[in-house]
């Protein structure tokens, strides 16, 4: 009867890690297509203002891990960015303002678990809700500085 109840557990924490990987892939795709609302439904409030200064500019975001912790299960994101946009404006949508390149990468823990509805949310933390693809980017508005350096940003080549 031990055997049965222990595989009926891990049947339910995989079901539980496909569903934060599937959760976590909706709210990168509301990230960084501008989706707030969506954003919002998925990510359990947050205490205070978690708003940036600028929309991060990313190359490529790896669902890297995802393990069961308790009734919670932990997944690792991996952010690879080229890039800030900023504007003295920030209710206009990219590029309206400034680019400045810089490359990086960055690790992000996040914590799932299924609220009383039980539907799975990603937990309040120490990430930001303010991503765009690289491919999402129109340089149009971008002053002559930030073109030059989205140009460096866009193809790699930073020198």
């Amino acid at each position: 009867m031990l055997v049965v109840a222990a595989l009926g557990c891990r049947a339910a924490a995989k079901r539980d890690i496909a569903d934060a990987r599937s959760t976590v892939a909706r709210y990168i795709a509301a990230d960084t297509l501008g989706l707030h609302a969506v954003v919002d439904s998925i990510v359990a409030p947050c205490e205070g203002d978690k708003g940036t200064d600028g929309v991060v500019v990313t190359r490529r975001i790896t669902v890297a891990a995802a393990r069961p912790i308790g009734d919670s299960v932990r997944v690792l994101v991996v952010y690879d960015g080229v890039g800030v946009w900023r504007s003295d404006d920030l209710s206009l949508p990219p590029p309206r303002g400034h680019f400045a390149a810089r490359t990086w990468s960055d690790s992000v823990t996040m914590m799932l678990g299924k609220n009383a509805d039980g539907l799975m949310r990603i937990a309040c933390g120490p990430f930001d809700d303010n991503h765009s693809m690289v491919q999402q980017i129109d340089t149009a508005g971008l002053d002559s500085v930030s073109r030059r350096a989205w140009r460096g940003a866009a193809t790699g080549n930073h020198s």
